[in-house]
């Protein structure tokens, strides 16, 4: 039987509990919950299994059987999908899987966007569109296209983490670094909070005025006088940008946070800086910022529609 085949594969303290099974043109084929898992290597200590005596992702009766589970889910979503939308039906979706219910999805404890889209009969573009309003609710989000749970935290607008994720090394996780870090220091643990109306988007004429502009004075500086600004520019800690900002920055944006965010990008600039000297002379250190002025010179234009 399969279920022996399946135990077979897993110590014994998990507990393997059969949801469902079929037997289609010879081979078995089943779904089965997972319990007692190791956490140690998996997010959770439960998981979805579905799979087939063969073990082959082409085999015919496992394909079967999973677009059998997908008709079935896709009808019981039908009267939420009529009656509420596409959002309503993206988050019972997501409510189901994480309740390891296995709807046919290929992502097993997961749904990606395909998946979504094949089970409610919508335009992938659609399925996004509505996952980006649901975002912005705070109450769903993709991650590596699959749809998840949304995770309350602070949050950047999507523009601010493309800024620094274009000039740190690290990218993303330099983001995700930062992030963590103003949750921690502020207390503040939604974007939306700290950013209001400008979040999860945020107004490009900001961007241009607020960084791109404020970036390119003091990156210049640095290239045109690196004797006497190199360690000023330096200098510029969260707590003396936040001077300059107080007064000028429009509500509802934080002051705190995007003074933060600023002497963030002034570190990630020294930190590039300190990289090339390690492999260039000393003299091309201010180089470094040239670029990064001329780089947000062009951000700019191009927020300002020039």
């Amino acid at each position: 039987m399969l279920i022996e085949k399946v135990r077979a594969g897993f110590i014994p303290s998990v507990k393997i509990t059969t949801l469902r099974e079929w037997n289609n043109g010879g081979c078995e084929v089943g779904v089965y919950r997972l319990d007692n898992l190791p956490t140690s290597r998996l997010d959770h200590a439960s998981a979805i299994m579905f799979t087939c005596a063969c073990t082959s992702h082409a085999c015919p009766a496992r394909a079967a059987a999973r677009a059998e589970v997908m008709n079935e889910v896709r009808a019981e979503l039908a009267p939420l999908l009529s009656t509420q939308g596409l959002k309503a039906a993206l988050l019972e979706i997501q409510r189901r899987a994480t309740s390891l219910e296995y709807l046919g999805q290929e992502c097993l404890s997961y749904v990606s966007i395909n998946d979504a889209a094949a089970l409610l009969d919508a335009p992938i573009e659609a399925i996004r569109l509505a996952c980006d309003q649901l975002f912005e609710e705070e109450k769903l989000e993709l991650v590596g296209g699959t749809l998840r749970e949304f995770e309350q935290r602070f949050r950047l607008p999507r523009e601010l983490a493309a800024i620094m994720a274009n000039i740190a090394e690290e990218g993303s996780d330099r983001v995700a670094g930062f992030e963590h870090k103003v949750q921690e220091v502020t207390g503040i643990t939604s974007g939306r909070v700290a950013f209001g109306e400008h979040y999860p988007n945020i107004d490009k004429r900001i961007l241009g005025k607020f960084v791109c502009t404020w970036c390119f004075i003091r990156f210049a500086r640095v290239h045109v006088t690196p004797a006497s600004d190199f360690y000023s520019v330096q200098q510029l800690t969260a707590e003396r940008i936040l001077k300059d900002l107080r007064s000028t920055l429009p509500a509802p944006l934080n002051p705190r946070v995007f003074s933060m965010y600023l002497a963030e990008l002034i570190e990630i600039a020294f930190e590039n800086a300190v990289i090339e000297m390690q492999a260039l002379p000393r003299s091309a250190r201010p180089e470094t910022f040239y670029r990064l002025a001329r780089h947000f010179a062009e951000l700019g234009r191009q927020f300002h529609g020039e």
